[in-house]
């Protein structure tokens, strides 16, 4: 599992990921193993608020999604447990620490959806909604477009 520091590492050097070559197959999200793992079947990438143009992005409406981690530009959320509740919804245990803050960070469940492999909708406990789909990274405005994600 990625550390939340390293995930906030990330977040702070504005990566990105991938091509955002979009596959043939179909996109519907994987079946989630049995018992609780750490890894969404989500792909890997930006996300960006459904109600904003891949290219109109910005730090306000974007997150880096890696698997077992989402990271946005306020916080860093790294996954300690993601648990099926029915076809393409978990609840997602996050232990979240706020950029540029001190101190421990919080934790959070977190219930998520997804209609496919490239899109979600989170709800957290208090009920706030964060709707969101992948971006391919050369439709996004400077810089994430060319950063490479693969480089150490």
């Amino acid at each position: 599992m990625r550390s939340i520091a390293t995930a906030a590492s990330l977040v702070l050097l504005l990566t990105g990921c991938g091509d955002g070559a979009r596959p043939a197959a179909d996109t519907t999200p994987a079946a989630a193993p049995a018992g609780t793992t750490n890894r969404l079947p989500l792909a890997t990438g930006y996300y960006v608020a459904t109600d904003t143009p891949c290219d109109e992005a910005s730090n306000a409406t974007l997150s880096l999604f890696v698997g077992d981690a989402l990271n946005g530009a306020r916080d860093a959320c790294a996954f300690t447990s993601v648990e099926a509740t029915g076809p393409g919804a978990w609840r997602v245990t996050e232990r979240c620490i706020v950029i540029g803050e001190e101190g421990d960070g919080f934790t959070q469940t977190v219930a998520w959806t997804a209609t496919d492999d490239r899109s979600f909708t989170r709800v957290t406990g208090s009920g706030w909604e964060h709707r969101a789909r992948l971006c391919p990274q050369a439709e996004l405005p400077e810089p994430w477009r060319e950063i490479d994600l693969a480089a150490p």
